[in-house]
């Protein structure tokens, strides 16, 4: 992790250290803070590809690094610590220049592009943007040769060798039960529920 924090005369110190510690990190493009409630806000720290968040064990440990570079530490102590987080995060949620993503965009974080599908049907791929509020990606990249011409072209059926095909060919044989399921689970990787389905399954069970 790599940031350098200020050193601070002690002895001169006019403002408080946890507001000293949220106005250095605040202007820091790797880290930023988003509300979770009316009262409550939490870190996150750009992932590659998203926004992760930052559970409050490590973010007090980034705090501690920072406290010990500005020679602090040993004044300081574990609330110290938090409060510089609180601060941080109180003063981040409110003027961050991260932007949420609009409700009727539709957007499907990968590993190495996020896939926007439109309403024609179109599937556009881009680079990952920190500019947006993304704080999840599945854990699978875009093939290269579906990427054309900043469209992704799927292909129309599934590889015979692939996990998924398998699964589908042992346990629902029915070549329209499988299509249905299939673009069920593509609503599912839809960020919301405009489209109003719910799946019911009804079989022998024992597979799957």
């Amino acid at each position: 992790m790599a940031f350098n924090p200020i050193k601070e005369d002690k002895k001169e110190e006019k403002i408080s250290i946890e507001y000293i510690f949220s106005q250095q990190f605040k202007n820091n493009k790797d880290f930023t803070a988003f509300k979770e409630s009316e009262t409550e806000a939490a870190m996150y720290q750009w992932s590659i590809n998203h926004w992760s968040r930052i559970d409050m064990l490590k973010s007090k440990n980034i705090a501690y690094t920072w406290l010990e570079g500005c020679n602090y530490l040993g004044s300081y102590n574990e609330k110290t610590a938090i409060n510089c987080i609180k601060t941080y995060t109180t003063i981040k949620s409110v003027s961050n220049n991260v932007k949420e993503i609009e409700k009727n965009r539709i957007i499907v974080p990968l590993k190495n592009y996020w896939l926007e599908a439109k309403e024609d049907g179109v599937i556009e791929y881009f680079k990952p943007d920190r500019n947006y509020k993304i704080t999840y990606s599945l854990d699978i990249s875009a093939n290269g040769d579906k990427l054309i011409d900043k469209k992704y072209v799927p292909s129309k059926e599934l590889r015979k060798e692939s996990e998924w095909q398998k699964f589908l060919d042992s346990s629902i044989p029915d070549k329209d039960v499988q299509k249905t399921l299939q673009e069920y689970v593509g609503y599912t990787l839809i960020p919301n529920v405009d489209l109003q389905v719910a799946l019911f399954c009804e079989g022998e069970g024992s597979n799957g």
